[in-house]
C-alpha cells in the first residue's frame, strides 16, 4: 500500500469507518484499528455497534476486550462456558455494574450454569432485548424455579421478537406464558410433549418461525390449531417420530407455510401421498428440505426401491416444484432406506435428468 492510500484512511467520512466497524470484529477495532490515529479513536469512541462473541475467545482476548469496550455501545452479547478452568459469566459478572449493557439488543448464552442466570442477568437491561437465546450446561434441581421466573419475566418484555431455549422440558413447561406474546421466532431443541406445544402456541399470535424437537411427540391429539398458527410461514420440525397421519394433522394447522424442513425417523416415502397433501393444504409452499430414514420390518428389495423414486419423479416434483430427492439403500442392509431434498433451486433440463438418474444409481450393490 501506497503512503498515498495509507493517509486517505483518517480522512474517511464518519459513516464510511462505521461501515468498516460493522465488518470488524471487536477486538480488532478496539486494540488495533482505533489506534491509527486521533480523529479515529474519537470517532470510534462512538461507535455504538459492536458485536461481542466470546463463543470462541480465549481467556486472555476475553479480559482485554472487557476492559477496553463501553458495554453501553454493544448490541449483541454472546457468552459462552467453554472450559472448566474458565467461567466467563463470573469475571463478566466482577467487570461490570449492573444494567452497564444499556442498549443490548441480542443476548446469547451458551452452556452457562443454572445457578448463574440471574447474576448474568442483572447487568442486561431486559427491556431493551429483542432477541435472547439460552442454552443451560448444568441443570440444578433447586433452580428450576428460578430459570422458570426469569424466563416468565423476559417473555413479558414487549420488545422481545425471538427465542431459543435449551433447557430441561421440566423448566419449559414452568413457564407462564404472557398472552398475547410477542415472539415471532421461537426454537426448542429439547424435546417437549405435544400438550405443551400446544399451551405455548395459543400465547404466540404473533408466531412466524418455529424449530422444534419433536422426538417426544408419539400421537397428535385431536385438536385443531389452525388458529394459532395462521401466521406460521417457516417450519423446522426435528427428530420426528411419529406416524403420517398424525405429521400430516398437524402440518395441516398451517395454511401459511412457505419454508418448511422435516428430519427423522418414520415412514414417509411415499411421494405421491405427499404431493396430494402439498396442493391440498400447503399450496404457498415454495421450500421444502426433509431426510429420512427408517428401518422396516421386512427386507426392501430393488422393485420396492424403485416404486419409492417413481413417486418423487412426477411432474409435481420434478417440473412444478424443481425438488429433486435422492434415495439411499445399500442391499448389505436391506431394511435401512433414507430419503432426502435438501434445497430448492432452479435447474436446467440436463440437471434434471442427471438427478433422476443419480437417485436410481444411489442403490448401492454390494463389493465383489
Amino acid at each position: 500500500m501506497s503512503m498515498n492510500q495509507q493517509s486517505l484512511l483518517p480522512t474517511l467520512p464518519v459513516e464510511i469507518v462505521y461501515y468498516i466497524c460493522d465488518c470488524l470484529d471487536a477486538k480488532t477495532i478496539l486494540v488495533s484499528f482505533r489506534n491509527i490515529c486521533r480523529r479515529l479513536r474519537n470517532i470510534i469512541n462512538n461507535y455504538d455497534n459492536y458485536i461481542l462473541d466470546f463463543k470462541n475467545t480465549s481467556q486472555s482476548d476475553f479480559r482485554l476486550i472487557s476492559r477496553l469496550i463501553n458495554p453501553q455501545r454493544v448490541k449483541s452479547l454472546t457468552l459462552s462456558q467453554q472450559t472448566t478452568t474458565f467461567d466467563q459469566t463470573i469475571f463478566f459478572d466482577k467487570q461490570f455494574h449492573v444494567k452497564d449493557f444499556s442498549r443490548l439488543h441480542s443476548l446469547t448464552l451458551i452452556g452457562i450454569k443454572e445457578s448463574r442466570l440471574r447474576a448474568v442477568l442483572k447487568h442486561i437491561n431486559i427491556l431493551s432485548l429483542v432477541s435472547f437465546s439460552l442454552e443451560i450446561g448444568e441443570h440444578k434441581k433447586q433452580h428450576d424455579h428460578v430459570t422458570a421466573t426469569v424466563l416468565t419475566s423476559i417473555l413479558t418484555r414487549a420488545s422481545l421478537r425471538k427465542l431459543a431455549l435449551n433447557i430441561e422440558q421440566n423448566r419449559i413447561e414452568a413457564i407462564e406464558w404472557p398472552d398475547p406474546c410477542t415472539i415471532e421466532e421461537l426454537k426448542i431443541d429439547k424435546c417437549i410433549g405435544f400438550d405443551s406445544i400446544r399451551r405455548i402456541l395459543h400465547h404466540l399470535p404473533r408466531l412466524k418461525t418455529l424449530t422444534i424437537d419433536c422426538y417426544s411427540i408419539k400421537t397428535i391429539h385431536p385438536t385443531n390449531l389452525t388458529a394459532y398458527c395462521q401466521k406460521l410461514t417457516s417450519v423446522s420440525l426435528e427428530k420426528l417420530n411419529m406416524n403420517i397421519a398424525d405429521l400430516e394433522f398437524f402440518l395441516q394447522s398451517m395454511p401459511s407455510l412457505i419454508d418448511l424442513k422435516l428430519t427423522g425417523n418414520g415412514n414417509y416415502f411415499d411421494g405421491h401421498r405427499w404431493e396430494k397433501f402439498i396442493q391440498k393444504n400447503l399450496l404457498g409452499l415454495k421450500k421444502f428440505q426433509f431426510y429420512f430414514s427408517d428401518y422396516q420390518n421386512d427386507q426392501l428389495n430393488y422393485p420396492d426401491i424403485e416404486q419409492i423414486i417413481r413417486s418423487f419423479q412426477t411432474p409435481f416434483w420434478i417440473e412444478l416444484k424443481k425438488w429433486f430427492v435422492i434415495c439411499e439403500y445399500n442391499i448389505n442392509i436391506p431394511e435401512w432406506i433414507k430419503l432426502s431434498h435438501s434445497c430448492s433451486v432452479g435447474v436446467t433440463t440436463e440437471a434434471v435428468n442427471t438427478m433422476s438418474v443419480y437417485t436410481v444409481l444411489s442403490v448401492q450393490t454390494p463389493s465383489v
